[in-house]
């Protein structure tokens, strides 16, 4: 554990910030909101931000005083949308029809896999080429935040204990020092807060890779290769070579079939069932 000794005036506004905004909110705030309360307590400008930021980070990271990863969330802009529904009771009857068996495919593989990579933009080509995989998908967006990092060690942990299989996490990002920094800083502290054990692979890009693909350099750094730059052919190489090698399959056909037998049996056991609803 990152052992954090802040010096008075930081630990006087993280004690004052936690007893006083964090722990008497029912929802789990942003730095930045913490921040706007602890601004208007102790004086402090915007300029202040980035320092307030840093202090929360190592406090969070140092489990320093009641503070933990988790205690404050990202900050991120959604919209909220309400409404949908059916229209009438008669269509919601209806909707049964359409029910289908959905099962569990990592039941029978001999891994739990996960895939990771280090940009936003790579998602659909990832989701594209490994949508029949059915293993989940994982965008850093760059650096990680410290409730992301969290998020994935208690999600891992969660794995282990539903699964007790081997974790694996397989890994593709750009080939120059931001590329290899951003998933070791990561795993560092995922590993460090993760009660199961797994095993971090570097899928791509690596110098082999570079090297073997004949991949460009990034023309404004010199020296630098980006995943964006790999063909596309040969990223979905990388890809499913990678992939292959942990996940089985033809066990996923296997349960598909028994998901298509099950809904067929269920689709001729409802229909009777919803044709009264409906007349009702």
């Amino acid at each position: 554990m990152v052992r954090y000794r802040p010096q008075r005036e930081a630990s006087e506004v993280l004690t004052w910030a936690k007893e006083n905004v964090i722990d008497g909110l029912p929802y789990t705030p942003s730095a930045r909101y913490v921040f706007y309360v602890v601004m208007h307590e102790f004086g402090f400008g915007k300029k202040d931000l980035k320092r307030f930021e840093k202090w929360t980070i190592r406090a969070r990271k140092g489990f320093w005083n009641g503070w933990h990863p988790n205690i404050l969330s990202d900050s991120i802009r959604e919209a909220k949308i309400f409404g949908g529904g059916y229209e009438t009771p008669s269509d919601w009857f209806a909707s049964f029809r359409e029910d289908a068996c959905l099962l569990d495919k990592r039941i029978n593989q001999e891994y739990y896999v996960e895939i990771h990579f280090e940009a936003q933009a790579m998602y659909g080509q990832f989701e594209y080429y490994t949508d029949a995989y059915e293993v989940p998908l994982i965008p850093f967006r760059g650096d990680a935040s410290i409730p992301f990092k969290w998020e994935i060690a208690k999600r891992l942990e969660d794995m282990w204990e539903r699964y007790q299989k081997p974790i694996m996490i397989l890994y593709f990002g750009d080939w120059d020092p931001k590329g290899r920094e951003i998933p070791e800083n990561a795993f560092r502290d995922i590993n460090r807060w993760c009660s199961a054990r797994f095993e971090f692979v570097r899928c791509g890009l690596t110098r082999e890779q570079v090297r073997e693909l004949d991949i460009k350099e990034n023309p404004e750094r010199p020296g630098t290769y980006q995943w964006e730059a790999v063909k596309d052919k040969d990223a979905r190489d990388i890809i499913l070579s990678n992939l292959e090698e942990y996940w089985n399959q033809g066990a996923v056909s296997e349960r598909v079939k028994e998901e298509e037998e099950a809904t067929a049996k269920w689709k001729e056991s409802i229909e009777s069932v919803v044709s009264e609803l409906e007349e009702s």
